[in-house]
């Protein structure tokens, strides 16, 4: 296993680093099993946080090699219908706000980490012609739409130049891969190679505000090396030839910022004002985001406690336990849990093809789909077992990021007996 702790700030290079705790030891979050064995024999890595005392990032204290991370990946991002709608959005005020920039000249869009390409398809879909990804999942560049020109590898210096990138998009995107990456100042700077002049790099990534400040902390695992905040990025972004020109918070992960930069001066937006004089309330200085920092970890342990004793006291009132949704987080919440607990887990309902009948990472708990469990497949549940999931389950919903449209389509179709349990922002039972 090819693993470490950091030595240095992942953003800014310094070695002046504060290492705060492990919160717990998970398996890769998003490395799905094919058997119950080899899941429950999956590696733990430890997962906690890191201060960098010079410019003030967060970041994990541990990395592993990108490698085992994402070469094979079983995330999606066109499956679900929120984010359909958020990518389409996306499409659309990039192109709006910087389209007239770009007239006279022929526009290129770079997708990093592309995934299935559903973003690049909303900017086909609006006219831009030439339109590229970047991803290092061969399971899902090989099934991409060919009408966009595809390279899996990960991005950086080297992948650029070797691909003749040098000022050839207009526009670049990358969604949560910022968060993805260990070595941001290499990526920023191919970026800003990859950039034409006057070309603009948005970007997305889960907000480390809105993290804290609702005890997101499953958002934590080790795909997610960073946890972003503004003032370091617009501090030095710039040493990479990147300005930070606009900034704004969108409701994606529970809250996400998205982030623009130019590789020209420009001024800056009243909205990124007003976000830096928020953070430096929140933040301040190094010594105050510590001990916001050693707050939230109270927080997380008092959370972690709360959702057990609500899950325990079902299963002592004889309740049959199971889980909608298999997102990243779910691994984080289940490697908090006791073995009994995790025990209690029957199965787990994905609507994603790429994760059923695979394991949670670290558990015995198989994915199923809902028509497999509605129909009682292969028989995988018994009688009795089938009848107490339809008239007395607690059904665990571990996207509660997409709520309300995961409790519609639990609604529609009328999965188990109607109660429900969604572990974050805060601990609570619901009923579709």
């Amino acid at each position: 296993m090819t693993h470490h702790n950091i030595k240095a700030c992942s953003l800014c290079e310094s070695d002046n680093l504060r290492h705060f705790q492990e919160i717990i030891k998970s398996p890769l979050a998003n490395n799905l099993f094919d058997s119950a064995f080899d899941s429950c024999q999956a590696f733990r890595y430890p997962l906690g946080l890191s201060q960098c005392l010079k410019c003030n990032h967060i970041q994990l204290s541990f990395s592993v090699d990108a490698s085992q991370l994402f070469s094979n990946y079983a995330y999606k991002s066109g499956l679900s219908k929120a984010f359909r709608s958020h990518f389409q959005n996306y499409a659309n005020i990039v192109t709006k706000k910087y389209m007239n920039v770009f007239e006279q000249r022929q526009v290129r869009v770079l997708d990093i980490g592309c995934n299935d390409g559903f973003l690049l398809d909303c900017f086909s879909e609006l006219g831009i012609e030439e339109t590229y990804g970047v991803d290092p999942a061969k399971n899902l560049t090989q099934e991409l739409n060919q009408n966009h020109k595809i390279i899996t590898d990960f991005f950086g210096l080297k992948m650029s130049a070797s691909n003749n990138f040098k000022n050839l998009f207009s526009i670049i995107t990358a969604n949560n891969v910022f968060a993805h990456t260990r070595n941001l100042a290499d990526f920023a700077k191919a970026v800003s190679y990859s950039l034409k002049d006057n070309g603009v790099f948005v970007f997305e990534v889960q907000y480390l505000k809105s993290m804290i400040e609702n005890n997101l902390f499953d958002m934590i695992y080790h795909e997610h090396t960073s946890y972003h905040h503004l003032t370091p990025l617009v501090n030095i972004l710039p040493n990479y030839g990147l300005n930070v020109v606009d900034a704004e918070i969108v409701e994606t992960h529970g809250g996400s910022l998205r982030v623009f930069c130019s590789n020209s001066t420009q001024d800056i937006s009243i909205r990124m004002k007003d976000i830096l004089a928020e953070e430096d309330r929140f933040f301040g200085s190094i010594e105050l985001t510590t001990y916001v920092l050693s707050d939230f970890y109270t927080n997380i342990n008092q959370t972690i406690k709360q959702f057990i004793d609500v899950i325990q006291n079902h299963i002592n009132q004889g309740y049959s336990i199971w889980g909608y949704t298999a997102p990243a987080k779910a691994t984080t919440w289940l490697s908090c849990l006791p073995d009994e607990v995790i025990k209690s887990f029957d199965f787990i309902i994905d609507d994603a093809a790429l994760k059923q009948d695979k394991f949670l990472p670290g558990t015995q708990i198989p994915i199923k789909s809902l028509k497999s469990i509605q129909n009682n497949e292969r028989e995988f549940l018994s009688d009795s077992q089938f009848n107490q999931f339809t008239q007395k389950s607690l059904g665990v919903i571990f996207s509660w990021n997409i709520l309300q449209s995961l409790l519609q389509n639990l609604k529609s179709n009328s999965v188990g007996s109607s109660k429900y349990l969604t572990p974050l922002p805060e601990v609570k039972i619901l009923t579709a």
